[in-house]
């Protein structure tokens, strides 16, 4: 059986083509009150050629500002790097 074991001819390349709704949860008691953190994260899919854009849709304002950079920072890299699978 031959094979071909060089260089890909292109890269291959996924994009959204749906609307998509995903929810995600953490619990922590460290003692006391302890933490708790729900996230709501909708994907759609954009304007050719916009590229990523991140909107921060919080009610209420009860989450700190420092976190939220790195929540994009982690959809972002998720986005580059795909998901981890297998």
């Amino acid at each position: 059986m031959p094979t071909s074991a060089g260089r890909r001819s292109r890269t291959a390349r996924r994009c959204a083509s749906a609307s998509s709704t995903s929810r995600g949860s953490s619990f922590r008691q460290t003692g006391g009150r302890g933490q708790y953190g729900h996230v709501v994260l909708h994907m759609e899919p954009g304007e050719a050629g916009t590229g990523f854009v991140f909107e921060d849709n919080i009610v209420g304002g009860t989450i700190p500002r420092e976190y939220i950079n790195p929540i994009e920072a982690g959809v972002k890299e998720a986005l580059e790097n795909g998901v981890l699978a297998g």
